[in-house]
């Protein structure tokens, strides 16, 4: 590529910059509008010296479209998408729509932005400045789960492109995790000079039935695992036997084990209350867990109490994370950007500091890494650089209190552009303070010391929080992204000398010998362990202890009260009535409503039924969709599993259910013969649904082509002596009407994934029989239905009178 001095009036820009530009811009506008271009260098304050970096492009007039569509401009020094361009070198001459932006230069979150207004005519420059602003000596930032669309087959980042993302965010030590692949960033980096930037080595995201889970360093000449194990006791120790030119056991990581069809700790039983694991194929043999993943952290947050929005996380990996530290368990905490693509998902947004001999990029060694991730040397965060330590014992070690005192010291730092407004200071899972951090508008360097008093063992965390969104630089996919970092606990003896318990060993061993408790005191993470651990030991009074966690101030006891009450093997009759009022006086909590029904149903004879189905309606489709795995043991009645079958009729668009008539609708004959799909005659037929209750509406048609944008009905019919209200549940993959006895009582033309309780309703049945027709349109994929009728009063039969 030739290179060449831009003259802007008199002036050289090879002199006055460090900068050259390409003879003609790189095209990364799409040609058919406006363009004019931006030479541009990204400065390094201190050296003055290119450095790689990302610029992003806000319209002022608050237009949204895509900016940069060509990927190819300069495939060895930028990677664009969207609104942002990445270069590797840290100059270039890019073609950009005509118009004014708000341009921000950045390089991750040790670094400033710079920023400045510029309209875009003919030909503009810029030159930008970034400082380091936060000290890291010490620590290597690292991204322990990254994609390509190469070789994990979805995103949009391409070898090169995720290279040069990774380095523009300035993070220095990357893991490629391709699911089910042995992908090598080696050769690529070779190829881009990017050497003296960054460290990589190979993983691989091991994606199986059971969930997701990251082992590195790997062989990137060995083949993976197989993608079909169901056991993680297998797994893991498969991967544990993996080979590596660094001659360690591979670190094996846990990731997003709460996002929904592909979570670990649901598969595995773990229990989101009390932290233990109830099925054999789940095993405890790994070493970190993906607390914060994506941009947006997903798995800090408890969806419904901590925030109204938690994608398709059911449950705090947080809280998890404490669970099992009370139990003994010593994981690391990490985050990761799980990043896929160029924008949207940025790489490095979270991002782990691990402690480091070197602080040289090129220098780094897989093996550090990996000791430094068992010790539980690191942190993870989308923006805080957060130290700290007890009685001067770092994360991830052990001291002991001195007069029943430990002394904290506490350094936060942030670069301008990210607030950081509070430290949480974590014993045992409570929260023990919250430290104000000043708002100073500038670069962060916060220093807390304080002195906590500890009576019994315990581990010491931090969370550092800030409220105000990190955008434009991190968006989250108009998602917000906020500061958030977890650190690594420090353990905390009584004693000097004397191994540390965990809180749950020591409420095991007091519920054992002190049978005079009949109420709930200490720490709120002592009064929920305490509960469960006085039911494991019969003890005699575990009624009132439950009575008392019912009423209790927080919520994770309450969580641990209705737990026990629910396994309870004789509970007293009374305990319902306790529940109930529980029940009522949690109206804003549905997963607490849900482990409170489950305590009534195994206490109370009278069917939960209609109050679960009462409940279910109030919250739409999302509580079930979310819970299932708790809510279906509670349904009575049974999933509908013989049908009457027609198809296909064309759908090549979503919404085919409403605006479209085929016949079915109305004229419930079987004898007629459909005009259907591309000529074809389509005569209703028997189906039968698989054991989960799923009716699969492919297969209709000899040609399977005919199954994409394409329609069926399934028909079934409900018998009942008298007129009565009816409980059902059902869920349909891709939209649906549904008609009962011709008028439609349920509408949606989405296009989803099937759960059997996407929907939940109260349909008045008439006397004698009743027509159910579900109209079902399906886009690509899977295609069919759940329909449970839940009460076992009801006849079913998949026609009139049969």
């Amino acid at each position: 590529m030739i290179r060449r001095a831009i003259v802007i009036g008199a002036a050289v820009l090879a002199v006055c910059l460090p900068v050259v530009a390409q003879d003609e811009p790189a095209p990364t506008a799409d040609p058919a509008v406006a363009t004019g271009s931006l030479a541009f260098v990204i400065l390094d304050g201190e050296t003055e010296q290119p450095m790689p970096g990302r610029l992003t492009f806000t319209r002022v007039d608050g237009e949204t479209g895509t900016l940069f569509v060509n990927p190819d401009a300069d495939p060895d020094d930028l990677a664009v998408r969207n609104n942002v361009v990445y270069s590797l070198s840290g100059f270039g001459n890019i073609t950009v729509p005509v118009g004014t932006y708000d341009v921000a230069a950045s390089r991750g979150l040790e670094w400033s932005v710079d920023g400045k207004r510029i309209t875009i005519g003919d030909q503009t420059w810029w030159r930008a400045t970034l400082e380091r602003e936060i000290d890291t000596t010490g620590w290597i930032s690292g991204d322990f789960h990254l994609h390509t669309l190469t070789y994990s087959g979805h995103g949009d980042s391409n070898m090169p492109e995720r290279i040069i993302s990774i380095v523009g965010e300035g993070v220095e030590f990357a893991v490629a995790t391709d699911h089910n692949h042995h992908t090598d960033y080696g050769p690529t980096i070779d190829h881009l000079h990017a050497g003296e930037e960054l460290t990589a080595i190979t993983g691989n995201e091991v994606s199986v039935p059971i969930g997701h889970f990251n082992a590195f360093p790997l062989d990137p000449g060995r083949s993976p695992v197989a993608s079909d194990h169901a056991d993680a006791n297998v797994l893991f120790a498969l991967l544990r036997e993996e080979t590596n030119a660094f001659g360690i056991v591979p670190v094996i990581q846990v990731n997003h084990p709460r996002w929904s069809g592909i979570d670990y700790f649901a598969v595995g039983g773990l229990d989101p209350v009390s932290g233990d694991a109830e099925e054999e194929s789940y095993s405890a043999n790994f070493d970190t867990i993906e607390i914060l993943n994506e941009n947006t952290g997903w798995g800090y947050y408890e969806p419904f109490v901590d925030a109204p929005h938690t994608a398709a996380n059911d449950h705090s990996v947080l809280r998890d994370w404490y669970n099992l530290l009370n139990r003994g368990h010593r994981y690391a905490a990490v985050g990761n950007s799980d990043s896929h693509t160029v924008h949207y998902a940025f790489a490095g947004y979270p991002r782990n500091f691990v402690a480091s001999p070197t602080d040289d990029p090129a220098e780094i060694d897989a093996a550090d890494v990996a000791a430094a991730l068992r010790r539980r040397a690191v942190f993870t965060t989308t923006g805080p650089f957060v130290e700290f330590t007890v009685n001067d014992t770092p994360m991830g070690g052990e001291t002991h209190a001195v007069n029943g005192v430990v002394h904290l010291q506490v350094r936060v730092q942030a670069a301008s552009w990210i607030a950081c407004d509070r430290v949480k200071v974590v014993v045992n899972g409570d929260v023990v303070e919250v430290i104000d951090v000043p708002r100073t508008g500038d670069v962060l360097d916060f220093v807390a010391q304080r002195t906590l008093s500890i009576d019994r063992d315990c581990w010491i965390s931090l969370l550092v929080e800030g409220d105000r969104p990190m955008a434009p630089i991190v968006t989250g996919g108009g998602r917000p992204v906020r500061p958030l970092a977890v650190t690594n606990p420090v353990w905390v003896t009584t004693f000097e000398g004397r191994a540390w318990q965990s809180p749950w060993e020591r409420a095991d061993l007091i519920a054992e010998h002190a049978a005079y408790v009949r109420s709930l005191r200490g720490s709120a993470s002592e009064r929920g362990l305490f509960v469960g651990a006085a039911a494991r030991h019969d003890h005699p009074h575990t009624a009132d202890l439950i009575r008392s966690g019912l009423t209790d101030i927080d919520r994770h006891v309450r969580l641990c009260a209705a737990r026990v009450a629910e396994r309870m093997s004789d509970p007293p009759a009374d305990l319902a009535i306790d529940l109930s009022r529980a029940f009522a006086r949690n109206p804003a909590d549905p997963y607490l409503r849900i482990a409170l029904l489950r305590a009534l149903a195994a206490v109370d004879p009278v069917p939960i039924t209609p109050r679960l189905v009462s409940f279910l309606q109030k919250h739409g489709s999302e509580l079930p969709h979310r819970y299932t795995q708790e809510i279906e043991p509670l349904l009575e009645g049974r999933f509908v599993t013989d049908w009457s079958v027609l198809g296909y009729f064309p759908a090549p668009e979503v919404g085919t259910v409403a605006g479209t008539d085929f016949g079915p609708e109305s004229d419930p004959d079987h004898g007629r013969v459909h005009e259907a799909r591309n000529g074809t005659e389509a005569r209703w037929r028997s189906a039968t649904a698989d054991a989960t209750g799923f009716l699969d509406l492919k297969g209709l048609a000899a040609d399977p082509a005919l199954e994409t944008f394409a329609l069926a009905f399934a028909e079934t019919w409900l018998w009942v002596a008298d007129a009565q209200r009816v409980p059902v549940a059902l869920g349909t993959d891709d939209g649906s009407r549904v008609y009962l006895n011709d008028a439609i009582v349920y509408d949606n033309p989405a296009r989803r994934g099937a759960t059997p309780m996407e929907h939940v309703d109260t349909w008045m049945l008439q006397g004698g029989w009743n027509r159910v027709l579900f109209k079902v349109e399906n886009g690509t994929g899977s295609f069919g239905l759940y329909f449970r009728v839940l009460d076992e009063t009801v006849k079913v039969a998949p026609e009139k009178g049969k």
